[in-house]
C-alpha cells in the first residue's frame, strides 16, 4: 500500500485547480503598470504561466523517477475538485436570471460603468478605474479566448469568485489534515453545498448592485490566504505575503490597507521564530516595510469615512466592535 501523501501535498494540488486563473491577474498587472497591449499583457502571462506549470510537472517526474511515487498521491484530488467544481457551476447556473445569460445582476448603475471599464480598460485606458483591474483582465479575456459576450463574462467572473473561494477553503481544510476524515470529492461537496446555501446568498446581495470589481478581491484574498497555511518554507510564506499585497493592489483597494497590516503583523510573527539571524531581519524589514505601506493606504481612505452607503447606513460602532472581537478571536 502506496503511503499517503502529507496534507500539504494534497493540498496544493487542490489549489493547483486555481492555475487557470493566473494568467489574468499577472495580464491585469502588466497592462496596468507597463502599459502594455491587453494581447500582449495575456500572452506574456499565459506563456509565463505555462513555463511555471511545465517546471512544476517535470519537477515531479523527477521526483517519481527518485522513487517519490508518494507525491503523485493527490492528483486524483485534483480531479475531484474539478468535477465537484462543475457541480458546484451547475448549481450556480439554476440560479441565474435567464432572461440575462449568466448575468445574475437585478439593478444598481455599477454593473453598467463596470461594463463599460472593462471595454475601456482592454482597449484605451489601462489607468481606468485606479488600475483595479483583474475583474476587467477576466472577463475581457474570456472575450477574446471563448469567443463569449459581455453578459456571459460577467456571469462567469461572479461564478469564479464562488468557486475559488470553495477550493481555497478545501484546499486548507486538506492541508489541516481534516479531509483524512472523510473522502474528499464528498468533503469538498458539503462545502459546496454550504456555499450555495451560505456563501452565495451572501455575495449576491453584493453583486445585486454590480459590484464585481469589489467581490472579485475575495479571489486573491481566500487563495493567499490557502497558500500561504500550505506553504512550509518561512521564506516562501513571506513572498505569499508580500505577493498578495501586489495582486491586491490591482484587483481592488478598498480593503487594501487592511491586507498590508496584516501581512505586516504575519510577517512580525514569522521573524520571531527564525533562528537565523539573517533571515529574522529580512522578515521585520519586510513587516516594516508593509506596515508603512498600510498607513499610507489608510491615510488615503480618510477622505472617504463620512461617505455612506446609500441604501443602508451602517452603525459603525457596531462595525468596529464586530471587527475587534473577532480581531482578538
Amino acid at each position: 500500500m502506496k503511503p499517503r501523501p502529507p496534507p500539504s501535498s494534497s493540498a496544493l494540488r487542490v489549489l493547483s485547480c486555481l492555475t487557470p486563473i493566473a494568467p489574468f491577474f499577472v495580464a491585469g498587472i502588466l497592462r496596468s503598470s507597463l502599459g502594455l497591449t491587453f494581447v500582449s499583457s495575456l500572452a506574456i502571462s499565459g506563456a509565463v504561466t505555462v513555463a511555471g506549470v511545465g517546471f512544476s510537472f517535470w519537477r515531479l517526474i523527477a521526483s517519481r523517477k527518485r522513487g517519490h511515487a508518494s507525491q503523485f498521491g493527490g492528483s486524483i484530488v485534483a480531479l475531484a475538485a474539478v468535477m465537484v467544481g462543475a457541480l458546484s457551476m451547475t448549481a450556480y447556473c439554476l440560479l441565474q436570471v435567464k432572461g440575462m445569460g449568466l448575468l445574475v445582476s437585478v439593478g444598481g448603475g455599477d454593473a453598467g460603468n463596470h461594463m463599460g471599464n472593462h471595454y475601456a480598460w482592454a482597449d484605451t485606458d489601462p489607468a481606468v478605474y485606479q488600475k483595479f483591474a483583474s475583474f476587467y483582465a477576466l472577463t475581457r479575456g474570456l472575450e477574446y479566448l471563448v469567443r463569449i459576450n459581455s453578459w456571459q463574462s460577467f456571469g462567469a467572473g461572479f461564478a469564479t469568485v464562488w468557486i475559488c473561494v470553495l477550493i481555497s477553503l478545501f484546499a486548507s481544510v486538506v492541508s489541516a489534515g481534516e479531509g483524512r476524515k472523510l473522502p474528499l470529492s464528498v468533503l469538498f461537496l458539503l462545502l459546496a453545498i454550504t456555499g450555495w446555501q451560505v456563501f452565495l446568498p451572501a455575495i449576491s446581495y453584493q453583486q445585486a448592485d454590480g459590484f464585481y470589481s469589489h467581490l472579485f478581491g475575495l479571489v486573491p484574498l481566500f487563495a493567499f490566504w490557502a497558500l500561504y497555511g500550505i506553504s512550509e518554507r518561512p521564506i516562501v510564506r513571506g513572498v505569499v505575503l508580500i505577493s498578495s499585497i501586489i495582486v491586491h493592489r490591482y484587483t481592488y483597494g478598498l480593503n487594501l490597507g487592511d491586507i498590508a497590516l496584516t501581512s505586516s503583523i504575519l510577517l512580525f510573527w514569522e521573524a520571531q521564530q527564525q533562528p537565523a539571524a539573517r533571515l529574522r531581519t529580512a522578515l521585520r524589514i519586510a513587516a516594516v516595510a508593509c506596515a508603512a505601506v498600510s498607513a499610507y493606504l489608510y491615510f488615503k481612505l480618510v477622505p472617504l469615512i463620512p461617505v455612506m452607503g446609500s441604501l443602508l447606513i451602517p452603525d459603525i460602532r457596531l462595525i468596529l466592535a464586530a471587527e475587534g472581537l473577532l480581531f482578538f478571536a
